[in-house]
């Protein structure tokens, strides 16, 4: 997500980035990116329409993002 952030801060799109590594966040904050250091506070500095572009990798981090951290996959049956 941080390629695509760049990016987009190149072509004047105003961003807010959000990463569980607060140093991460601080080096794209470095290149133009606004940076969120809680989801919380990602959600409360997005002006409405709040348009959230996610990207994770799949597996337990993104479920946990998503779900919150009592999520299990277990817990779900596919239905592919």
């Amino acid at each position: 997500g941080a390629n695509i952030a760049r990016r987009l801060v190149k072509k004047e799109w105003n961003i807010i980035g959000y990463d569980q590594s607060r140093e991460t966040v601080k080096k794209l904050e470095q290149e133009g990116v606004k940076g969120a250091y809680e989801l919380e506070e990602l959600v409360n500095i997005l002006p409405k329409p709040k348009i959230i572009w996610l990207m994770a990798p799949a597996g337990d981090i993104t479920e946990k993002i998503i779900f919150g951290p009592k999520w299990k996959t277990k817990n779900i049956k596919s239905t592919f």
